[in-house]
């Protein structure tokens, strides 16, 4: 708690109504990183922050095993047998890792994190009594602006349907070893990692997807890359395939695919589908502080703020295009720079990356050339090949591209896309050119350290320098130069 007259001074959280005279500054309603960071960034503005836990849900912490530990132990894994010892023991000690990843995330977590920062932790999920108002414990606890940093969750029972189970980390915590043949429906980021991770440790996957694209949201270059390596690796895929029939029979499964009028029987152990994700807003009787949400999330402007002018809201909340952590993060500092400044900020929403963590990764920033074209932006690409970066051919991990684009003529970077083992580290960089607005011919004057993975930025540099199409402008200028010496030549003569 923190009191009005020493708010540098920690104070128990035991009763913050009381201790607050009934009133904060900042109200941070919330879980995991973002919600704290938005606390943090309350405290660093000198005002009075009470940070409200909700809980984590099934979907943050699926997204915390498929980047901290899928990434790092499951996809660097080669596949092995599952009646090995060897891939149980990574098994068991990827999902333990898992669990201590979500500890991390934990209310102990946090509160030690928070220590001596002046903000008020409180562990009771808060109802809203009114517009400017929550109750915590009977107790009611004025806020002169609040911000909503809440997740998106998917629960165990909302995709267990009879034979089909949910594709959650939960559902493999207490397997002693993964299945020896599993079928994935669906398609899309998690669909691909789940099945590449599982058939590194030795699995036998199908992946039956119901569009032609395995990654029908991305770049389609990119996801012919995903699809080639899973099927390199030996992931059955079924593209356009749907699953007509799941039953069972003995102690197996068996699932009918329909692929393009062909029916086919497949008999496995588990079946798994994508679950959706909610946020789980009705407990916090949004209602009565006039706060307009649906099933979706809730409603909010490109500022950030609800239809209650005194509350804010980031990250999945929001809708499901927003997620994911790189995002929730960004929202939840808007929210508190737009909650407390004059000049507030809009969404940057083409300036935060999108990240598909499979082997090789996709990264991507930015617009798309179909929504370019959409907004009849004209633009320009520049593309640079992985495998001219001696580092990546040395590791034997030459596969992929780096794709930048421009707007037309000029060097101003509109967005890009990336496929290699180090996606995400380039398109990081690309997205922070585009934020400080650094133009793409700037990469060729910057010295990349030689060998390294980084040095296609380099190399896009140098292919801007000697491709860059003519502007209107410049065509334009070179006419009337033109012009200008022809009159010239005939004053003179």
């Amino acid at each position: 708690m923190v009191d009005s007259s020493t708010p540098n001074e920690p104070v128990p959280s035991d009763s913050p109504c009381t201790r607050l005279a009934g009133h904060c500054d900042l109200l941070v309603i919330g879980e995991g990183l973002p919600a704290v960071t938005a606390a943090h960034e309350g405290r660093q503005l000198g005002l009075r922050v009470v940070l409200a836990l909700v809980g984590s849900g099934s979907s943050a912490s699926a997204d915390q095993f498929l980047r901290l530990v899928g990434r790092r132990s499951l996809l660097d894994n080669h596949a092995v047998d599952p009646g090995e010892t060897g891939g149980t023991a990574d098994w068991s000690a990827s999902f333990r890792q898992f669990g201590e990843s979500i500890g991390r995330g934990s209310p102990p977590a946090i509160r030690e994190d928070l220590a001596g920062s002046g903000i008020v932790l409180v562990e009771t999920p808060p109802v809203f009594v009114g517009r400017d108002a929550i109750e915590v414990n009977g107790e009611k606890l004025r806020f002169r602006k609040a911000v909503l940093a809440i997740g998106r969750s998917a629960s165990i029972e909302q995709g267990n349907s009879g034979e089909i189970e949910s594709l959650l980390p939960e559902v493999f915590v207490g397997l002693n070893r993964p299945p020896q043949r599993l079928a994935i429906l669906g398609c899309g980021p998690r669909a691909c990692i789940w099945a590449q991770a599982l058939r590194r440790f030795g699995s036998e996957v199908l992946l039956i997807s119901p569009e032609r694209s395995l990654l029908p949201d991305e770049n389609p270059l990119a996801g012919a890359v995903v699809e080639r390596q899973l099927a390199l690796e030996g992931v059955q895929m079924f593209l356009g395939g749907t699953a007509v029939a799941v039953g069972q029979t003995g102690g197996q499964r068996m699932v009918v695919v329909d692929q393009e009028g062909q029916r086919e029987k497949h008999f496995v152990d588990r079946v798994f589908r994508e679950v959706a994700t909610a946020p789980d807003l009705g407990r916090l009787q949004l209602d009565k502080a006039k706060v307009a949400w649906d099933a979706r999330g809730i409603k909010v402007n490109r500022r950030l703020r609800t239809t209650n002018r005194r509350v804010f809201a980031g990250g999945g909340v929001c809708g499901e295009a927003f997620d994911r952590p790189e995002a929730a993060l960004v929202m939840a500092r808007l929210c508190v720079h737009n909650a407390f400044h004059c000049f507030r900020k809009r969404v940057p929403r083409t300036v935060i990356p999108r990240y598909v963590w499979t082997d090789p990764e996709v990264a991507e920033v930015g617009i798309t050339p179909a929504e370019a074209a959409a907004q009849q932006i004209e633009i320009d690409t520049y593309r640079a090949e992985i495998s001219e970066v001696a580092t990546s051919r040395l590791a034997g991990r030459a596969e992929g591209f780096l794709v930048i684009y421009t707007r037309h003529g000029t060097a101003r970077i509109l967005g890009g896309v990336a496929v290699a083992e180090c996606a995400t580290e380039l398109i990081g960089t690309v997205g922070l050119l585009m934020a400080q607005r650094i133009s793409l011919d700037a990469l060729a004057e910057s010295a990349a350290c030689l060998p390294s993975r980084l040095e296609v930025l380099a190399l896009m540099g140098d292919y801007y320098r000697r491709n860059r199409p003519r502007s209107r402008w410049q065509i334009m200028g070179t006419k009337l130069h033109g012009r200008w010496k022809r009159l010239w030549r005939s004053v003179s003569a």
